[in-house]
């Protein structure tokens, strides 16, 4: 597997698919929603690495103004999120008092998906109780209801990348854009993770044209789709269907994309999922040719 990691900052990310909240669309009324952002931050369950210190992920957060969320998270160690371990999708209430929850949360999660004992006292549908403060903190911890309850913590701090307008222009590359794709295929309808569930982190690529025409390929699938901006936030709504090769072919995929320069060096992120919520792919890469 060829692996590119990319140096992650300030604005750099996110995926969330917007058509599996519960359906499939989204509203483009500009909602008053006072935690929309983009969250930088980083997340743990409690566990060490074999030297000893904390398993911390990266996590890139993104709540949209129709209160839809997405937490984009790496491998333990990568502080770059050159590879999408997973991401978390779902919606979001708040109070007055800043408070925040979640109970239709879905977890992708790359990683675990492998027959293993830690893959099958995972649940997918883990509760977010949290807490945040507008355009400066947000902050939560997630619940799975396994046997022995699974709790992980997350931390994240406002990014002003959100405020910037997304624009068909920047994204679009003649090149392609290359790096590591996360297929994960799941089993949502139990509480507990399906032993049976599939997962793989392989080279990929996408190329997105300046009509917002997008190509994805992977070392076993190939789509098309469509890309084009939200109409609040700088992220990009994302549609697709992949080929008979895929094992969720020929269903209807959706999400969004993000776009970030750093230090001259530029990468998309994209996350799309089925409509049953059962199925999902993740890609982060950098252009292979850059525009002008």
């Amino acid at each position: 597997m060829r692996t590119r990691a990319t140096e992650l900052t300030a604005a750099a990310v996110l995926s969330i698919a917007l058509a599996a909240c519960g359906g499939s669309g989204h509203d483009d009324t500009p909602a008053t929603n006072t935690v929309q952002g983009l969250w930088i931050g980083s997340s743990t369950d409690g566990t060490t690495n074999q030297d000893g210190t904390p398993a911390v992920r990266k996590t890139v957060g993104l709540v949209l103004d129709n209160g839809t969320i997405f937490e984009l998270y790496g491998i333990p160690g990568d502080g770059t999120l050159g590879i999408i371990s997973g991401f978390l999708q779902g919606t979001v209430k708040t109070d007055d008092k800043g408070n925040l929850t979640s109970n239709d949360l879905v977890d992708y999660r790359a990683d675990l998906l492998a027959p293993s004992t830690s893959f099958v006292a995972a649940t997918l549908t883990p509760a977010l109780q949290g807490s945040y403060i507008e355009h400066t903190s947000l902050s939560g911890v997630l619940t799975y209801p396994t046997v022995n309850t699974r709790t992980v913590s997350f931390t994240s701090a406002y990014d002003k990348g959100y405020e910037t307008k997304a624009d068909l222009t920047v994204i679009a590359n003649p090149g392609e854009w290359d790096g590591v794709v996360s297929t994960m295929i799941v089993n949502t309808t139990d509480s507990i993770a399906n032993p049976s569930a599939t997962g793989e982190l392989a080279a990929g690529s996408i190329k997105i044209g300046a009509d917002g025409a997008l190509s994805i390929l992977t070392t076993a699938c190939t789509a098309s789709g469509t890309v084009k901006p939200h109409a609040v936030g700088n992220v990009y709504d994302v549609s697709a269907t992949f080929s008979n090769q895929c094992p969720f072919s020929e269903h209807a995929l959706s999400g969004v994309a993000y776009f970030s320069i750093s230090n001259g060096g530029r990468t998309v992120y994209v996350a799309l999922t089925t409509n049953d919520r059962k199925s999902a792919i993740a890609f982060t890469g950098t252009a292979v040719t850059l525009r002008p």
